[in-house]
């Protein structure tokens, strides 16, 4: 469903598997981020893809999906290098140490998995104690961040940030949130940690010493009870990005060092389902149903946009910044005669040039 935004504007305030199976059709964009150029289309996964990252050379790419699975990719190939399997839950976020040679994958099981990447062996589970829905190594590959919910049976009745040693799985830090914590993130240096969730606040720590050095109030949907989803970095860490799904919700744009906020990114078909820093910290893109958006930074104006039919929910640059990548969910389903359901969605990653 398709929620407009009609009469809303600027609600971040200034304060701080199938019984059959085919190839989806390629998508024809009204605005593609080239005018000529179509995109490059992977299909490895049976079910809609919801985290993208890449190694550092930019030569694998790690996905997860709501099929339980992870998949690690050669880009240059595009062929599937490891399926990693084990999670018996929606796999929700993973990402790849800086050194390509660990990947970590969060789910809703409760459980942060490190995988070796040559081998695809398991290293190491860590017990969470709730669903984890995002993951983020820190620059020295070290340790890792995780935000999950906080259950007592199936009632959530917090949030936390979780700090782990990735050598031993031991707990180096826990911050606590009054709700669920949904994104996570290291700035480039490591010093800082970004983290949103479901109490529409976003929290900014000292890595090292767990000063809360700024809380970002300006997530403000009155009426309306849904937190921030995704938060990122620009590569010189002078700028975040929040957002999130929901009726009202848009994209914000902040200063790390002040906590001022500098744009309001208007959504004009509702919540956001993921967004990204380009690498040369010039642009952010983000992803709407059925669009995806290209915004200057500095300006906070709308560069370019086009429609995917691929249902957007995650997206990430190649490092080199030449390519947009996009993850989501293709196919359709239809109801039989007999009311069985024949099903052909599958996952689909597609590369956009930016140009």
């Amino acid at each position: 469903m398709i929620l407009a935004l009609s009469g809303v504007a600027n609600v971040c305030n200034s304060s701080p598997s199938s019984a059959t199976r085919k190839l989806p059709a390629q998508s024809n964009p009204s605005h593609s981020p080239s005018s000529t150029a179509q995109p490059r289309t992977l299909i490895g996964h049976t079910n809609a893809v919801l985290s993208i990252a890449f190694s550092r050379d930019g030569r694998l790419m790690v996905t997860a999906s709501s099929g339980r699975t992870v998949n690690i990719w050669d880009v240059r190939t595009g062929a599937i290098r490891r399926t990693l399997t084990g999670q018996p839950k929606t796999v929700w976020s993973v990402d790849i140490s800086r050194d390509g040679k660990m990947v970590a994958s969060g789910s809703d099981d409760g459980y942060v998995q490190l995988w070796d990447v040559q081998t695809g062996r398991l290293l190491r589970t860590i017990a969470h104690g709730g669903q984890v829905y995002s993951v983020a190594f820190s620059p020295n590959g070290k340790s890792i961040a995780t935000g999950s919910r906080v259950s007592a049976g199936y009632k959530a009745i917090g949030g936390r940030v979780n700090v782990w040693e990735v050598s031993t799985g031991k707990a180096l830090k826990t911050l606590s949130s009054p709700l669920t914590v949904k994104a996570v993130a290291f700035s480039s240096d490591g010093k800082l940690l970004l983290a949103g969730g479901a109490d529409q606040k976003l929290r900014l720590w000292n890595a090292r010493t767990e000063a809360l050095l700024h809380t970002f109030t300006g997530h403000d949907w009155k009426g309306y009870r849904h937190g921030i989803d995704y938060v990122a970095f620009s590569l010189d860490s002078k700028v975040v990005a929040s957002g999130g799904w929901g009726k009202f919700n848009q994209a914000c744009l902040w200063n790390a060092r002040t906590g001022a906020l500098l744009h309001v990114l208007p959504i004009p078909t509702g919540g956001i389902q993921s967004l990204a820093f380009s690498p040369n910290g010039k642009i952010v893109a983000t992803a709407t149903h059925p669009k995806v958006q290209i915004w200057n930074i500095r300006t906070g104006k709308l560069l370019r946009e086009w429609k995917d039919k691929a249902g957007v929910r995650a997206l990430a640059f190649t490092p080199d910044g030449k390519h947009l990548v996009a993850g989501g969910a293709g196919g359709s389903e239809r109801i039989n005669s007999d009311r069985t359901v024949t099903s052909d969605v599958h996952g689909v990653i597609e590369f956009w040039p930016v140009g």
